[in-house]
Protein backbone atom coordinates (compact mmCIF):
# COMPACT_ATOMS: atom_id res chain seq x y z
CA UNK A 1 0.00 0.00 0.00
CA UNK A 2 1.57 3.77 -0.48
CA UNK A 3 0.96 6.08 1.64
CA UNK A 4 0.73 9.80 1.68
CA UNK A 5 3.55 11.86 3.34
CA UNK A 6 0.85 12.92 5.68
CA UNK A 7 -0.35 9.00 6.28
CA UNK A 8 0.68 6.45 8.60
CA UNK A 9 -0.48 2.44 8.09
CA UNK A 10 -2.68 0.92 11.23
CA UNK A 11 -1.79 -2.42 10.94
CA UNK A 12 -4.18 -4.93 13.21
CA UNK A 13 -3.82 -8.39 13.21
CA UNK A 14 -6.65 -10.44 13.84
CA UNK A 15 -6.46 -13.53 15.30
CA UNK A 16 -10.28 -15.38 14.82
CA UNK A 17 -11.41 -19.01 15.14
CA UNK A 18 -13.84 -20.07 12.27
CA UNK A 19 -15.41 -23.37 11.23
CA UNK A 20 -14.16 -25.38 8.43
CA UNK A 21 -17.50 -25.59 5.58
CA UNK A 22 -16.01 -28.98 4.57
CA UNK A 23 -15.20 -30.58 7.39
CA UNK A 24 -16.79 -28.40 10.55
CA UNK A 25 -13.70 -28.73 12.45
CA UNK A 26 -12.54 -25.23 14.12
CA UNK A 27 -9.87 -23.81 13.23
CA UNK A 28 -7.84 -20.86 13.88
CA UNK A 29 -6.75 -17.90 10.86
CA UNK A 30 -4.58 -15.48 11.31
CA UNK A 31 -5.08 -11.90 8.96
CA UNK A 32 -3.39 -9.04 8.93
CA UNK A 33 -5.93 -5.78 7.76
CA UNK A 34 -3.72 -2.52 6.84
CA UNK A 35 -5.17 0.90 6.42
CA UNK A 36 -3.90 4.31 6.07
CA UNK A 37 -4.72 6.63 8.91
CA UNK A 38 -3.06 10.49 9.58
CA UNK A 39 -0.39 10.81 11.41
CA UNK A 40 -2.01 12.57 14.01
CA UNK A 41 -3.76 9.51 15.43
CA UNK A 42 -1.30 6.72 14.57
CA UNK A 43 0.20 4.09 16.87
CA UNK A 44 3.82 3.28 14.57
CA UNK A 45 7.45 2.06 15.11
CA UNK A 46 10.46 3.42 15.63
CA UNK A 47 12.13 5.22 12.54
CA UNK A 48 9.17 5.53 10.57
CA UNK A 49 9.89 8.32 8.20
CA UNK A 50 7.38 11.04 8.05
CA UNK A 51 6.69 14.37 5.88
CA UNK A 52 9.88 15.64 4.54
CA UNK A 53 11.68 12.00 5.00
CA UNK A 54 12.92 13.06 8.20
CA UNK A 55 13.37 10.61 11.32
CA UNK A 56 10.59 10.75 13.84
CA UNK A 57 12.18 12.33 17.23
CA UNK A 58 11.26 9.52 19.13
CA UNK A 59 11.57 9.44 23.06
CA UNK A 60 11.86 6.56 25.69
CA UNK A 61 9.76 6.91 29.05
CA UNK A 62 10.68 4.41 31.21
CA UNK A 63 8.12 3.30 34.02
CA UNK A 64 9.29 1.38 37.23
CA UNK A 65 7.40 1.15 39.71
CA UNK A 66 9.23 3.11 42.82
CA UNK A 67 10.23 2.68 46.64
CA UNK A 68 10.86 5.28 48.89
CA UNK A 69 14.61 3.43 49.44
CA UNK A 70 16.60 5.53 47.32
CA UNK A 71 19.51 2.59 46.71
CA UNK A 72 16.67 0.74 45.03
CA UNK A 73 16.34 3.19 42.01
CA UNK A 74 19.70 2.57 40.94
CA UNK A 75 19.50 -0.31 38.80
CA UNK A 76 16.84 1.49 36.69
CA UNK A 77 18.89 5.14 36.63
CA UNK A 78 21.70 2.95 35.25
CA UNK A 79 19.53 0.82 32.58
CA UNK A 80 18.64 4.63 31.91
CA UNK A 81 21.63 5.72 31.54
CA UNK A 82 22.83 3.21 29.35
CA UNK A 83 19.63 3.86 27.22
CA UNK A 84 20.44 7.53 26.92
CA UNK A 85 24.11 6.84 25.91
CA UNK A 86 22.53 5.33 22.49
CA UNK A 87 19.44 6.42 21.82
CA UNK A 88 19.26 9.26 19.44
CA UNK A 89 16.12 10.72 21.20
CA UNK A 90 14.93 11.79 24.92
CA UNK A 91 15.12 9.15 27.64
CA UNK A 92 13.32 9.83 30.92
CA UNK A 93 12.80 7.75 33.88
CA UNK A 94 9.97 8.04 36.35
CA UNK A 95 7.84 5.76 38.58
CA UNK A 96 4.81 4.86 39.55
CA UNK A 97 4.34 5.26 43.00
CA UNK A 98 6.96 6.36 46.12
CA UNK A 99 9.85 7.95 44.09
CA UNK A 100 10.30 10.75 41.62
CA UNK A 101 9.32 11.73 39.37
CA UNK A 102 5.87 10.13 38.88
CA UNK A 103 4.25 8.94 35.52
CA UNK A 104 2.66 12.66 34.83
CA UNK A 105 6.29 14.41 35.74
CA UNK A 106 8.28 12.08 33.43
CA UNK A 107 5.68 12.48 31.11
CA UNK A 108 6.08 16.44 31.02
CA UNK A 109 10.03 16.23 31.28
CA UNK A 110 9.88 14.34 28.05
CA UNK A 111 7.50 16.35 26.51
CA UNK A 112 9.19 19.29 26.73
CA UNK A 113 11.89 18.07 24.59
CA UNK A 114 9.34 17.77 21.77
CA UNK A 115 9.41 14.54 21.06
CA UNK A 116 6.88 13.03 17.89
CA UNK A 117 7.01 9.57 19.37
CA UNK A 118 7.00 7.97 22.75
CA UNK A 119 7.76 4.56 23.41
CA UNK A 120 6.69 3.57 26.95
CA UNK A 121 8.71 0.81 28.57
CA UNK A 122 7.83 -1.01 31.23
CA UNK A 123 10.81 -1.73 33.46
CA UNK A 124 8.97 -4.44 34.98
CA UNK A 125 9.56 -8.60 34.96
CA UNK A 126 5.96 -9.50 35.01
CA UNK A 127 2.01 -8.00 33.92
CA UNK A 128 0.79 -7.07 37.11
CA UNK A 129 -2.19 -4.79 37.83
CA UNK A 130 0.21 -2.01 37.18
CA UNK A 131 1.03 -2.89 34.05
CA UNK A 132 -1.92 -3.95 32.98
CA UNK A 133 -4.25 -1.73 34.53
CA UNK A 134 -2.41 1.71 35.74
CA UNK A 135 -0.01 1.94 32.81
CA UNK A 136 -2.37 1.73 29.77
CA UNK A 137 -4.86 4.38 31.98
CA UNK A 138 -2.20 6.97 32.18
CA UNK A 139 -1.12 6.36 28.55
CA UNK A 140 -4.89 6.27 27.37
CA UNK A 141 -5.42 9.91 29.10
CA UNK A 142 -1.53 11.31 27.43
CA UNK A 143 -2.83 10.09 23.72
CA UNK A 144 -6.18 12.01 24.65
CA UNK A 145 -4.22 14.84 25.69
CA UNK A 146 -1.32 14.86 23.12
CA UNK A 147 -3.09 13.59 20.07
CA UNK A 148 -0.23 14.32 17.49
CA UNK A 149 2.36 12.11 19.38
CA UNK A 150 2.71 8.74 18.25
CA UNK A 151 2.62 6.20 21.80
CA UNK A 152 3.91 2.84 21.71
CA UNK A 153 3.99 0.29 24.81
CA UNK A 154 6.34 -2.13 25.02
CA UNK A 155 5.60 -5.56 26.59
CA UNK A 156 7.37 -5.86 30.28
CA UNK A 157 11.32 -6.90 30.04
CA UNK A 158 10.28 -10.42 31.83
CA UNK A 159 8.08 -10.79 28.78
CA UNK A 160 11.13 -11.00 25.78
CA UNK A 161 13.41 -13.99 26.00
CA UNK A 162 16.25 -12.39 25.63
CA UNK A 163 15.84 -10.58 29.22
CA UNK A 164 15.16 -14.16 30.57
CA UNK A 165 17.92 -15.58 29.05
CA UNK A 166 19.97 -13.16 30.71
CA UNK A 167 18.76 -13.67 33.82
CA UNK A 168 19.10 -16.84 33.69
CA UNK A 169 23.04 -16.47 32.74
CA UNK A 170 23.25 -14.11 35.35
CA UNK A 171 22.14 -16.34 37.96
CA UNK A 172 24.06 -19.52 36.52
CA UNK A 173 27.00 -17.54 36.67
CA UNK A 174 26.56 -16.63 40.44
CA UNK A 175 26.74 -20.12 41.25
Amino acid sequence: MQLQPDQAALIIELSTARTSDTNNKAHRTESTWTHPINLTTSLTTCGTKYRAGQTMRHALLLIAHGSRDPAWKKPFEAIAEQLARTHEGPVVLCYLESASPSMAQGLALLLAEQPQQVTVVPLFLASGSHVRVDIPEFLAQARLEHPNLHWRLLPTLGELLPVQQAIAAAVQAQL
